[in-house]
């Protein structure tokens, strides 16, 4: 019952990131669409595509926390084919 607090709290966190990050996100490419910067837009894409390995790197977080070492290693994983993803994937 007492692990369970600080596990509410940083899945909290990490809803509050992502719910202001889709935000930032937003504001950043409606400023590059107002200004016509593609850059600002690209950057406000990066961001976006950046949220969900965030994401997977809180859960990796909270899986350490509860001693769950499957699911850390699992979250590893995911969290080191997002990134790998990001970084090899072809240009269009």
């Amino acid at each position: 019952m007492s692990d369970e607090k600080p596990i509410q709290k940083a899945e909290l966190f990490i809803s509050h990131l992502l719910r202001w990050g889709v935000f930032t996100c937003a504001l950043v490419i409606l400023i590059g669409w107002l200004s016509a910067s593609n850059k600002m837009i690209m950057a406000g894409l990066f961001l976006l595509i950046c949220l969900p390995i965030a994401r997977v790197f809180g859960a990796a977080l909270i899986f350490l926390k509860q001693k769950d070492y499957i699911y850390v290693g699992l979250s590893v994983y995911v969290l080191i084919v997002l990134i790998t993803s990001l970084f090899l994937g072809k240009k269009l």
